[in-house]
């Protein structure tokens, strides 16, 4: 079974991404089309409605450029994985994980990461920094601070 996945934008056409991009961008939960998948054998398996949102954001990003990972959260990454993942630099990390901000196994002398665990430290990360934003233009606004 494969570790990860990647995908970078130029793996696929433009075409491809735009018949795509039609099909799932910009459509809602409600009004979105029921989605099936079709096997060889011509048994067309309904696609389960998180599983076309997923795609549909698949879809999105690499529309917009960025390349994508799909990594089961049971997977252990390592430092330089975490960095790629945080947009930081691998040094940071080893501070995170030596600072027990990010739970971490050693194999032999390796750091190691669980994937759940690293993007959990990201999501806090992410919501801590909303946080601050928030907070940020409430001032600004009790100081009648222009935007």
């Amino acid at each position: 079974m494969t570790q990860s996945i990647d995908l970078s934008p130029t793996e696929v056409s433009r075409d491809e991404l735009a018949a795509l991009a039609e099909v799932a961008g910009g459509l809602s939960i409600e009004n979105r089309p029921r989605a099936s998948l079709l096997n060889a054998n011509g048994t067309v398996v309904p696609l389960p409605g998180p599983i076309f949102e997923l795609l549909a954001s698949v879809v999105d990003l690499l529309s917009a450029g960025t390349g994508v990972s799909v990594v089961p959260v049971t997977s252990e990454l390592t430092t330089t994985q975490v960095a790629k993942l945080l947009n930081v630099s691998r040094p940071h990390v080893v501070s995170l994980l030596e600072n027990g901000k990010i739970p971490f196994h050693r194999v032999g002398t390796h750091r190691r990461v669980l994937a759940v665990d690293a993007v959990a430290y990201r999501e806090l990360q992410r919501r801590a920094a909303e946080k601050a934003l928030a907070e940020f233009h409430r001032i600004g606004a009790e100081l009648n601070l222009p935007d």
